[in-house]
């Protein structure tokens, strides 16, 4: 892609993002997935002006922010910033320049689909190769029923009482449920996640148990790249990485210094049996083998190491 094309780019990636998302269907998960697979290559080798129209094919495909995001990030890595705002305040992160583009993203949320399960289908769908990855709150009607109704699942219920500390963090926070129950004994709790259909639930969570009752005041919701987002880390005594540690892969090191250098006095990393046992069978395609991590070893290892 040439560099005379950018704006151009933008100028489309715009005008797709206007019409909110788009559902990704049977016959073209297949290219979504060799797209997604491709580009990640070409990311890892550092070939980002390569990568740059398979993710636009990808975003053309799903309207989804994330991939908006991520083309914004390789634009700022060509040093092309002025573009990458442009992208950026389209999606509502960190706002680096309003004007149109964020008054159309604006408006394209203020048509919020009562379907918000439905709608962020093609979000889980590039993030997780089209499985619902929710280990919270997933997109069945019991179980989100039973949960909007202020019920913990078992696999999060345990957690809360061995977190130490008054504010945490929580990375990967996903539909808020593990940071809202923290909530409940904590001065305060702040909860990231990247993907915006999960985001939106946690909201939509807490605003169901404060109805409830329940003491979640305390508690604030972020999406957006951890990353992009390290004041978060100044004051807190904890962090907590529910099933999340081992999608960092490259950034684990970084994010492990940004916690260690912010003087974050506890970590708290809850692995995943699930991936342990792949892992240990010598399954080790799916995350560069950083599904090391998710084994108590891995997790021992990285906190001994920082």
């Amino acid at each position: 892609m040439q560099e005379q094309d950018f704006p151009a780019l933008v100028d489309r990636l715009i005008e797709v993002m206007s019409g909110g998302p788009r559902r990704v269907g049977p016959e073209t998960r297949p290219r979504l997935k060799a797209l997604r697979e491709q580009s990640r290559e070409l990311c890892d080798t550092a070939r980002f002006a390569e990568a740059l129209p398979l993710l636009t094919e990808m975003a053309e495909m799903t309207a989804n922010p994330n991939t908006i995001k991520r083309i914004a990030k390789m634009l700022r890595k060509l040093d092309h910033r002025q573009e990458a705002s442009r992208l950026m305040a389209v999606v509502n992160v960190a706002d680096p320049g309003s004007g149109q583009g964020a008054d159309r993203a604006r408006a394209s949320r203020g048509k919020k689909n009562e379907k918000l399960a439905d709608d962020g289908r093609a979000d889980y769908t590039e993030r997780y190769g089209g499985r619902n990855c929710g280990h919270l709150l997933r997109l069945d009607k019991e179980n989100e029923a039973a949960v909007m109704n202020g019920a913990i699942p078992k696999n999060l219920a345990w957690i809360p009482p061995f977190v130490p500390g008054d504010v945490v963090l929580e990375v990967g926070a996903g539909e808020g449920i593990l940071s809202l129950a923290l909530a409940e004994t904590k001065q305060r709790v702040i909860g990231i996640d990247i993907t915006p259909v999960r985001h939106e639930k946690a909201k939509e969570l807490k605003e169901a148990w404060k109805k409830l009752g329940k003491k979640v005041d305390g508690c604030e919701f972020v999406l957006g790249d951890i990353f992009e987002n390290e004041r978060l880390f100044q004051g807190v005594d904890t962090i907590v990485a529910c099933h999340v540690i081992y999608y960092f892969i490259d950034t684990l090191d970084a994010f492990m210094k940004l916690a260690r250098d912010n003087g974050v006095r506890y970590m708290c990393l809850i692995g995943n049996s699930g991936r342990a046992r792949r892992y240990k069978s010598g399954d080790k395609s799916g995350l560069k083998g950083h599904e090391y991590y998710s084994t108590i070893e891995g997790m021992r290892e990285i906190l001994e190491r920082y």
